[in-house]
């Protein structure tokens, strides 16, 4: 019998993969940015870290995401907010590699901020719109 936090377990690292090729993609376009003279960029995949914004209202998610990112091991700074009005202030003002974004908050829909950004070009970074069971019905 399958238990139903092994389902849990195989999606979230299927949202770490995702997440881990949104790094590599980021690493090989500052690789191969230009500096004046032709020189090129050098990254240090060391020292350089993700910047990705958690949205979501539940709490509990929030923290079981970042324990999810931390046993990945990936190289990221975390940042949390709570509801649509703080994601959007967020996602409109700086600059994440990407968002990993609830669809049911408090003040609105995922769906409907990501509508929002794109008609108001705010939007810079992939967006991971991710569901509980309970909200995808």
């Amino acid at each position: 019998m399958i238990d139903f936090g092994d389902f849990i377990k195989i999606e979230y690292w299927i949202l770490v993969s995702l997440i881990r090729n949104i790094r590599a993609s980021c690493l090989q376009e500052q690789q191969n940015m230009s500096l004046p003279n032709n020189k090129k960029v050098k990254i240090n995949s060391m020292t350089d870290h993700l910047s990705i914004l958690i949205i979501d209202s539940n709490s509990e998610d929030r923290i079981l995401l970042n324990e999810l990112l931390k046993e990945a091991k990936l190289a990221a700074f975390i940042f949390h907010c709570e509801s649509v009005a703080q994601a959007y202030d967020l996602l409109s003002t700086e600059m994440y590699d990407v968002a990993l974004l609830s669809q049911n908050l408090p003040d609105g829909l995922g769906t409907d901020l990501l509508q929002r950004l794109k008609d108001e070009a705010f939007i810079h970074c992939p967006v991971i719109v991710i569901t509980d069971k309970e909200e995808s019905g």
